[in-house]
């Protein structure tokens, strides 16, 4: 692709090609399939579309079916049998928001009782590692100013590679989900 003469190439998946404003970028004959389809050749220096969103809130969109309420209920004191978190960054934010999630649908099945349960245990899950008593130590890096787990920093390997900036979009948002569920 002679990239002098003329816009920037990207490769635009189905789901980009889907929504992408004809009127600022041009497809090209170039394509190659990958797992998740056809990637076509797209001619732009800059990409815009729209995307149709839904709403998103904290629960449900429609009222839980009445002839399951009891089995959601059961269900959940079941997932609320808590046996603890994993030490890393990663694997700790899934299980606190998974914990997170459990707390509001004990909410919205007005279940006050299991709704302090969850929020009990994401606080206590939550305080060594606010207090820097953390089964991996959360490091503030000088150098790129952000976040990172010691044992990340230590090796590449350890924490998914998050001591190099590797997907804090998942290990951190999945924190931040459930601290906002606790707030």
């Amino acid at each position: 692709w002679n990239y002098k003469n003329c816009a920037p190439l990207i490769l635009a998946l189905p789901h980009h090609q889907d929504v992408l404003s004809r009127l600022k970028v041009s497809y090209t004959w170039l394509k190659y399939d990958g797992i998740l389809g056809s990637m076509i050749g797209v001619v732009g220096a800059s990409w815009s579309w729209r995307q149709r969103l839904v709403n998103i809130g904290w629960f449900a969109q429609r009222p839980v079916a009445a002839d399951k309420r009891d089995l959601l209920i059961e269900t959940l004191k079941k997932d609320l049998q808590f046996t603890g978190m994993a030490p890393d960054t990663y694997s700790f934010g899934k299980g606190v928001c998974r914990i997170a999630r459990l707390a509001l649908i004990a909410e919205e099945l007005n279940q006050p009782d299991l709704v302090k349960q969850a929020n009990e245990i994401l606080h206590a899950s939550f305080q060594p590692w606010i207090a820097g008593d953390g089964m991996d130590k959360i490091l503030y890096d000088t150098t790129w100013f952000g976040t990172i787990p010691k044992r990340g920093l230590d090796d590449w390997h350890e924490d998914f590679g998050a001591g190099w900036y590797n997907d804090h979009h998942f290990h951190y948002g999945y924190w931040l989900y459930a601290a906002s569920v606790l707030a």
